[in-house]
């Protein structure tokens, strides 16, 4: 009876002691799905952030090109205008001087045919 006291007792504590080992494994392992777990949220929010800088730059550096686009297109357009009204001009004030346009594509029309 003693001997089986004892074995009882002893089957008991082993059984204290794997429950306590099992907890203790389970616990682990718990805490560290737990702390992999926010080391992939925490990575997926710097992803995000890194994602919406690159969108905020990317629109930014376009804005600035369609405006600077604009620009150029707008002086193109003045440069452009302001040439050919200098021209006109010239062609009118040579035109009131010699009677006709010194430009010898101006005035194709008006010029007599050569005779062959």
């Amino acid at each position: 009876a003693k001997t089986h006291a004892e074995q009882h007792a002893g089957l008991d504590r082993e059984a204290r002691h794997r429950q306590r080992d099992t907890l203790f494994e389970q616990r682990r392992r718990n805490e560290i799905k737990s702390k992999e777990a926010m080391i992939r949220r925490t990575n997926r929010q710097a992803d995000k952030s890194d994602l919406k800088g690159m969108h905020d730059a990317v629109n930014d550096r376009l804005q600035r090109a369609f405006k600077a686009d604009a620009v150029l297109k707008d002086d193109i357009k003045r440069a452009t205008r302001s040439a050919r009204d200098s021209q006109k001009m010239l062609e009118t004030r040579l035109k009131d001087e010699f009677g006709h346009s010194s430009n010898k594509y101006s005035g194709l029309l008006t010029r007599a045919p050569k005779s062959a």
